[in-house]
């Protein structure tokens, strides 16, 4: 993570993806059974951003994936959301948006609160309008 951020040396992607992927996958099998759910989620953010090498939203959606459903991470939901909403690595879900929002929000999320709201006013039903006031 300090390589990415620069924090106390000097930015180094190539080196940050390199200790990420050893942190979050240490088997190398990609079944994250033995990684570290924070780094899974860096990792995700480096796919994401393109800190990578280049985007690439399917890696990403997989990482988010497992950091959220190892430590049930909220920002991990939060991002994996948005890729469901927008269809990102994968096809549009707004049921599976809707629920990683829903999962960020009951963690006491704004955001999650905020998209869980947004999504049941304009992407789901009308009889949802009144539930999506209440969290907005």
């Amino acid at each position: 993570v300090m390589y990415r951020s620069g924090t106390g040396t000097r930015r180094d992607f190539e080196k940050a993806l390199q200790y990420l992927k050893a942190a979050a996958d240490p088997t190398g099998d990609k079944s994250g059974s033995r990684g570290d759910p924070e780094a899974m989620y860096e990792l995700a953010v480096m796919y994401e951003s393109g800190q990578s090498g280049g985007i690439d939203y399917s890696e990403a959606r997989y990482w988010y994936q497992k950091a959220a459903n190892i430590i049930d991470h909220a920002d991990a939901y939060i991002h994996l959301g948005k890729l469901y909403e927008e269809g990102r690595g994968g096809e549009v879900s707004y049921e599976d948006a809707l629920q990683c929002y829903k999962k960020a929000a009951m963690q006491g999320r704004i955001t999650g609160k905020y998209n869980q709201g947004r999504m049941l006013e304009h992407f789901l039903s009308p009889e949802n309008a009144t539930q999506a006031v209440a969290l907005l």
